[in-house]
């Protein structure tokens, strides 16, 4: 899925007309913040297959928010559902990056039986199919079921390489993974690298040549951030408990180079100072100012 650069293309308007320079932060509109906060209490139906963007590798809606997809209407029996294992394959998984089997419900165009949801939980809300006669003279043979763990996609987990996890791990290793995942984590330690990925340029200079993030991002971000003991080296703010707050900066503006000469772990205020378009969440900049030493 390609991501249009609404900035950029608002830039290039403004120097072929003369304007101004002027603003030098944004703010996610109070719409979409709105939603968000929305979807942290109810789940809501994909409606405009557009509004799912891929930010790097990330899912998100309008290039705005990190957000989860499940399937609402499984059809999973209740018993296959209030038994739920990470090794199950009768049961629904949640997605949090755009991976293969997302991919392949777009080309079947199924991508609206999903649901988005910001609930920073790893239980849901969720639709069962009773097949057997007792079951469905019991229940109705669809009925809804509240508070039901699901479990993260493994295509996903292996998409964002997430905390090493892949293919290369033998299988006890891997639904380990997959049990321990925490919404509530993900969203506090990538947050903070959607807010960079989707304000960069996509183009340092054209001479640089490939500048797109790699595919190992997400793990190389938070190992570096981790091996920093998640502090500023700027200022030297600890943002252990702040951890969106914390980005991994490439120094030359090349976003292929992983090196580690090439990486710079700055706080979002510190960042900014780089890149002045920048925006900073208030609930992080508030965090920063309360516990930077100076």
């Amino acid at each position: 899925m390609k991501i249009r650069d609404p900035f950029g293309e608002l830039e290039q308007l403004r120097k072929r007309i003369g304007g101004r320079e002027h603003s030098n932060s944004f703010n996610i509109d109070s719409g979409l913040k709105g939603f968000q906060q929305q979807l942290e209490i109810s789940e809501k139906k994909v409606k405009n297959v557009a509004d799912l963007q891929q930010v790097g590798p990330y899912l998100t809606y309008k290039g705005e928010i990190l957000v989860i997809l499940y399937i609402f209407n499984s059809s999973a029996t209740s018993l296959n559902l209030k038994d739920n294992s990470p090794s199950s394959a009768a049961t629904p998984k949640f997605h949090f990056a755009w991976c293969s089997t997302l991919d392949n419900m777009q080309r079947k165009d199924r991508i609206e039986r999903y649901v988005i949801s910001r609930s920073k939980s790893n239980r849901f809300r969720i639709e069962a199919r009773e097949l057997g006669k007792r079951g469905a003279g019991e229940y109705g043979r669809r009925h809804i079921l509240e508070n039901i763990r699901l479990y993260p996609c493994q295509n996903c987990l292996s998409e964002l390489r997430y905390h090493g996890f892949g293919s290369h791990l033998d299988k006890a290793l891997r639904f380990k993974q997959v049990e321990e995942f925490s919404i509530e984590e993900f969203l506090k330690e990538h947050d903070g690298n959607l807010v960079k990925m989707k304000q960069m340029p996509k183009r340092y200079e054209e001479s640089a040549g490939p500048v797109d993030y790699t595919s190992d991002w997400s793990e190389i971000s938070d190992k570096f951030r981790e091996e920093n003991d998640w502090r500023c080296s700027k200022c030297g703010v600890c943002m252990r408990d702040m951890p969106k707050g914390l980005h991994t900066h490439h120094i030359n503006g090349i976003k292929s180079n992983n090196n580690l000469a090439n990486l710079q772990a700055l706080c979002a205020l510190c960042h900014k100072e780089v890149h002045p378009g920048m925006r900073v969440d208030p609930e992080v900049e508030c965090f920063i100012t309360k516990n930077r030493a100076y």
